[in-house]
């Protein structure tokens, strides 16, 4: 047999082995490629690997039709179907990292420390995600705690100092970040709230190939308010937030604003907290429950507290950053005999304190939806509010007072709500049932998924 007939009939040159060489490697059975332009894309196309072994053995013909270990080009044309069938797209077992400083506290137990806010709620998320079969790793600021433990089926990682804003720690923990995604591989990363490390996430997305999911902590993430107050780390944010993979709001507010700037946002609303603290009698007038940061106003509490001396006042007030401030803050509730302060309270155990009160107290400059809002209505307490009033929970449902920015209002509905039992009452009723109504873990995490479809 001649030379000319053993040939192959084609031969592929160096380009073409490097084209199909790609084509093997995006869509094999493998992690989604370092660069590439659409990792949703490669992510989609392994809907395989969370197929039941049962049904892979069922169905040969539906196997993967490449492997990392065979050129695309040797094997024989194939017909490939458009979309995985229905039985296979029921569940796809994503691979999650979610980007918080202290959300691993939520997961861990230890009463000595506190979690709350933004970092409260992605430690639920982390929580629910894992609960429904999900891979999930959340990457915290490093206090000294071990790497790679498993709290309640999440994987927690450390990476660094990123908390303090100072830019050592910053390029310090950058490095330990990106070491960090070398290894878990995500399909997506997800961080709540603005910051420079939403950009920071996107240049390694760009190395990583991960898709980059925004969600938005506080009403200033999305009106220009955070660019205001920093207006170099704001203008790094936004220019990531108009090249992330997904936007996500929480409020009515928030998605409005998003959709202002242009931007298709998904939605979903704060997850519900454990109900723990079940009946106990309302001996406390009026809550506060708040870190120590000038933005949510403690004064005022305190203001508050000295206008009505025959009423029972709570503080629950942790340290944040700013020590002078917390201190200044506790010496001042220590000087009136009708505030009880209390300097730590684990997220596992404050809600029997909502339990407790009669009326919850926001005198934040602005916020996203507060989950003190969310725990003063599975503790049946009512609203009152300085400014804040996320999606009229407040004015519109009656859940309490919002008096506008007006501290004179404030003052004076303090006390009416006290002396008018009855409508007191319908206040408590009408917050509880707003909580219950839209707040439920389930349906809040299936959108949470709805919004990260393409």
């Amino acid at each position: 047999m001649s030379a000319a007939n053993t040939s192959p009939r084609w031969r592929p040159t160096p380009l073409a082995r490097g084209i199909f060489g790609s084509v093997a490697v995006t869509f094999g059975n493998h992690s989604p490629p370092r660069h590439s332009p659409n990792p949703s894309a490669s992510a989609r196309c392994s809907w395989h690997r969370s197929m039941p072994a049962a049904a892979l053995r069922s169905s040969p013909a539906r196997l993967p039709l490449c492997t990392a270990h065979e050129p695309a080009f040797s094997r024989p044309v194939r017909h490939r179907e458009p979309r995985p069938p229905p039985w296979a797209a029921e569940f796809h077992a994503m691979k999650f990292l979610l980007f918080s400083s202290f959300a691993h506290l939520v997961l861990d137990r230890d009463p000595t420390r506190v979690s709350g806010g933004a970092e409260l709620q992605m430690g639920l998320l982390a929580r629910a995600l894992a609960q429904r079969g999900h891979d999930v790793a959340l990457l915290g600021a490093d206090e000294g705690q071990p790497d790679g433990r498993v709290l309640d089926g999440v994987r927690t990682r450390t990476g660094g100092r990123f908390d303090t804003g100072r830019p050592v720690d910053t390029l310090r923990a950058f490095v330990r970040v990106a070491r960090v995604f070398r290894a878990e591989r995500p399909e997506w990363v997800v961080i709540m709230g603005a910051g420079t490390w939403v950009w920071l996430l996107w240049l390694l997305r760009l190395r990583f190939g991960f898709s980059l999911a925004f969600i938005a902590a506080s009403d200033v993430d999305v009106d220009g308010g955070y660019r205001r107050m920093f207006p170099a780390r704001g203008w790094l944010y936004e220019l990531a937030l108009r090249r992330v993979d997904r936007v996500i709001a929480m409020s009515e507010y928030q998605r409005a604003g998003f959709t202002k700037r242009g931007l298709r946002p998904g939605f979903y609303r704060n997850l519900l907290l454990d109900a723990a603290g079940g009946e106990s009698p309302k001996d406390v007038d009026f809550l506060w429950v708040a870190s120590a940061q000038p933005l949510k106003q403690p004064g005022l509490f305190l203001d508050l507290a000295a206008r009505l001396p025959e009423r029972r006042f709570v503080m629950i007030c942790p340290l944040k950053q700013d020590r002078a401030f917390w201190e200044r803050t506790r010496a001042r509730a220590a000087a009136l005999p009708n505030v009880e302060f209390h300097p730590l309270v684990p997220y596992h155990t404050v809600q029997m304190f909502f339990h407790r009160a009669r009326v919850f107290v926001n005198t934040s400059d602005y916020e996203g939806f507060p989950n003190t809002f969310l725990q003063a209505g599975l503790g049946r307490a009512a609203l009152l509010s300085l400014r804040v009033d996320p999606d009229g929970m407040i004015a519109r449902e009656g859940a309490g007072v919002c008096a506008q920015g007006e501290p004179a209002v404030f003052y004076a509905a303090a006390g009416r709500m006290l002396d008018e039992a009855a409508a007191l009452a319908g206040m408590q009723a009408r917050c509880a049932e707003y909580v219950a109504a839209r707040h439920g873990t389930a349906a809040n995490v299936d959108a949470f998924l709805d919004a990260l479809k393409p």
